[in-house]
């Protein structure tokens, strides 16, 4: 088993780091939170992958934990 770890960082600030579905839910919170994006603008902003999170943030696997074996 692998736990990837990724960061979300916006012009040199970095905004979280997590697991693949950490990184997703934080953003999306953050989507429904910040005010940035109008009531018909939030359901396509909302991230489902973590690559549709590249759009918003620089994201980068930092790190792999494995499992032994």
């Amino acid at each position: 088993m692998q736990i990837k770890l990724y960061r979300l960082s916006d012009e040199g600030i970095e905004y979280c780091i997590g697991t693949e579905a950490e990184v997703i839910d934080i953003h999306n919170e953050w989507v429904e939170a910040s005010g940035r994006f109008e009531d018909n603008e939030v359901a396509e902003a909302l991230a489902k992958t973590i690559y549709d999170l590249e759009e918003h943030w620089t994201v980068e696997h930092i790190y792999t934990f494995k499992e032994k074996e």
